[in-house]
């Protein structure tokens, strides 16, 4: 990859510095918007606090952080639909020829997500959406209830409640794909760590369209409006 600077770690590393070369390059664009790579980077920690605040019994602050990650995944499904070109659903979302022709090394790739990527991107937010849901129904058998454990009985809270770790275990799967993935992209020599930092790709194709800041505004105020609603329920019951 042309442009590497010195602060570089070793050739041969999976996750080295980030390369602000493609930010400058000529053949470069602006793929990933900025609330796209947000939603990407916040994740994460997310994640790390909701494991953490379950493993070790901080169960109030774990529903507050599933209430943050709800409105997170409120907004991408919004953005999936209305958002930039690269972050919608219908552009990296392909039928199985395109998949096939990928896997056969015959897909010219025009920027963003590849088939295969875009795939486990919808099955990664499938999953916590369905993490998430399962969390609202869900009871401790102790002290901690989620905001919708009184609309079910015990017995179908309890089932729920069973789902929401088997549901854990297939996400953290996914998961470990997923890091596997770009770390063997890494290896290769495409740099998806630093695009989605960044939000820039050596040849892409331009946004057909600019970012329109009324679906932006709509989207993100979704999902604050999902985050708000889920923290009264619990507040008022």
């Amino acid at each position: 990859m042309a442009g590497c600077n010195a602060g570089q770690v070793a050739a041969g590393g999976i996750f080295t510095a980030i390369d602000w070369s493609e930010m400058r390059s000529s053949d470069s664009t602006l793929v990933w918007d900025l609330s796209t790579r947000l939603f990407h980077w916040c994740l994460p920690p997310l994640l790390l606090g909701l494991w953490g605040t379950a493993e070790f019994g901080y169960m109030e602050w774990h529903q507050y952080l599933g209430f943050a990650l709800a409105g997170l995944l409120c907004f991408r499904w919004c953005w999936g639909l209305v958002g930039g070109h690269y972050a919608r659903f219908a552009q990296f979302l392909r039928g199985p020829s395109v998949l096939w022709a990928y896997c056969r090394g015959r897909y010219q790739s025009a920027g963003g997500h590849n088939p295969l990527g875009g795939w486990m991107v919808l099955m990664m937010l499938l999953l916590l959406t369905a993490q998430v849901m399962t969390g609202l129904f869900a009871n401790d058998d102790m002290f901690t209830e989620g905001p919708l454990y009184s609309w079910v009985s015990k017995a179908l809270s309890d089932e729920l409640t069973r789902w929401h770790y088997r549901l854990f275990d297939g996400l953290l799967i996914v998961i470990a794909l997923h890091i596997l993935a770009i770390g063997w992209y890494q290896l290769r020599g495409k740099r998806l760590v630093e695009a989605m930092w960044h939000g820039y790709q050596v040849g892409a194709k331009p946004m057909p369209y600019p970012v329109r800041s009324l679906w932006l505004s709509l989207s993100w105020g979704a999902g604050l409006l999902v985050s708000v609603i889920l923290w009264w329920l619990t507040d008022s019951f």
